[in-house]
């Protein structure tokens, strides 16, 4: 199914991106329990860092016994997730510095997506497009922890004229999507976006009405306000990984599976109007 040109649209679980935003038996014990439900991971800077940075650490400490099983541990992550992951580092540096660390970061976990700062900027981007390889490369345009009055703020501009010109900056220079949040999506249709759109700050409709906003995601929607807005893939963390259990972290999957699905059987129903 496609709904933008030229990016073939996932079904179902495929829309969504479980963000691992934990340590790596966490992760491990997640992708386990989910591995069989097609969907993806956000492998973030937490997680990445506690990876690589343990083995180091067991390594400086000439602990070999740990070295070796952290190792392997990371090795089983990375074979279990294989073309499944979303690597969120958000770097942002000179062109230089940015192509010289991700084609180290590239050759070791080869992301089915990746991503970059928007604000690195036209060179930093062209020059990453250059070495992504296969991998797709995602700009983030504004997080979605700010609010539009941070954008007023940081850009002197609001989120739906900011974004969008992100957006396109992105594209014109290699970029394959781009990060925002669920509030965008309406102008970014208007003008034709056409490039890979991921929606973090995914909440349920319970949430959305008896919680307030947290203070890591400002600017929130509903997984199926999302696809049908135009989102490719949405981005999960909380509601997923909180529940006490592993029946009860399945149960929540399920919602969003479900919630996905609806969404994917109204844009097809509209589609054929």
């Amino acid at each position: 199914m496609e709904n933008k040109e030229g990016i073939v649209q996932p079904l179902g679980a495929g829309h969504i991106i479980a963000a691992l935003d934990m340590n790596l038996d966490a992760a491990l014990a997640y992708v386990n329990l989910t591995k069989d439900k097609g969907i993806l991971y956000k492998v973030g800077m937490q997680l990445y860092n506690e990876m690589f940075m343990s083995i180091l650490s067991k390594a400086n400490q000439s602990d070999d016994t740990g070295t070796f099983e952290i190792a392997a541990k990371v090795n089983e992550f990375l074979n279990l997730t294989k073309g499944k992951i979303f690597l969120d580092l958000k770097l942002v540096d000179i062109p230089q510095s940015m192509v010289g660390a991700l084609k180290a970061i590239l050759a070791v976990i080869n992301p089915l997506f990746f991503n970059i700062m928007a604000v690195a900027g036209p060179k930093s981007i062209s020059g990453v497009a250059t070495i992504k390889g296969k991998s797709g490369l995602i700009i983030v345009t504004f997080l979605t922890s700010n609010s539009n009055d941070d954008c007023q703020t940081i850009h002197h501009g609001n989120t739906n004229d900011i974004v969008p010109e992100l957006a396109f900056m992105g594209s014109e220079n290699g970029a394959d999507g781009i990060v925002c949040s669920t509030l965008e999506l309406p102008v970014l249709m208007e003008n034709c976006y056409d490039g890979i759109i991921i929606v973090p700050g995914i909440k349920t409709e319970e949430e959305l009405k008896n919680s307030e906003v947290s203070p890591d995601q400002q600017r929130v929607g509903t997984p199926k306000g999302a696809i049908l807005g135009g989102a490719t893939y949405i981005v999960v963390g909380r509601a997923l990984m909180t529940p006490p259990d592993d029946a009860a972290k399945l149960k929540a999957l399920d919602y969003f599976i479900s919630e996905c699905e609806s969404a994917d059987a109204q844009l097809a129903e509209e589609g054929g109007e």
